[in-house]
């Protein structure tokens, strides 16, 4: 399955100190925030594209200080910021869609650009979804003691789970509302779908 693609970042739990689970820790919070990017710029567009200004700049601002930390040390906080924007932008944006709601021409192009963006982002959150929970399968047997200050693995394991099953939930009504107002559906959040009806994420649905 897809964790098979993070072997080579897991070790195996004779390697792991505390200083092995530092790396780990940012390396997960990296591709965390990495997957957040895709997703709150898919929602920037969705919000653009349904006329709903009122998220529009803050979702902005919480873009732009995950860009500024990424592939370095990224605060926990600002990964917290994040999330909740992305989860109180999922609120309006369902609302609208789960209504129906007419867009412009214009704006069909811009909420399918946002579709690309949320079908990478999905299928990235998934992905650190099983890393981190593979990983920390191998920490168990040698004491969760050792994960002393790490409070970013236990963020992690708090978050990412709901999360994955939030924006893979969505999936299925963005991709109805776009077939039902003629919106082009690209391949990216399309594919997403098909595993997810195949039973490829099925730790998630």
């Amino acid at each position: 399955g897809l964790a098979k693609s993070f072997q080579g970042i897991l070790g195996s739990g004779d390697e792991a100190d505390n200083s092995e689970f530092k790396k780990k820790q940012q390396q997960f919070l990296d591709m965390l925030s990495d997957s957040l990017i895709d997703l709150l710029t898919a929602q920037f567009k969705f919000l653009e594209a349904l006329n709903m200004k009122q998220n529009i700049a803050i979702t902005k601002k919480a873009l732009e200080d995950l860009k500024k930390g990424k592939d370095g040390k990224i605060p926990i906080e600002q990964v917290e910021t994040a999330i909740e924007v992305s989860k109180e932008n999922k609120v309006m944006i369902d609302e609208a869609i789960a209504s129906n709601k007419t867009i412009t021409e214009e704006s069909k192009e811009i909420f399918s650009s946002g579709l690309v963006d949320y079908g990478r982002g999905t299928r990235k959150i998934v992905n650190v979804g099983y890393a981190s929970k593979q990983y920390l399968s191998n920490v168990d047997g040698f004491g969760m003691g050792m994960l002393g200050n790490l409070e970013g693995i236990v963020f992690l394991v708090e978050n990412i789970p709901p999360l994955t099953k939030t924006f893979l939930a969505s999936t299925d009504s963005l991709i109805q509302y776009s077939t039902n107002n003629n919106i082009p559906v690209p391949e990216e959040i399309s594919s997403v779908q098909k595993d997810k009806a195949a039973g490829e994420f099925a730790g998630y649905n």
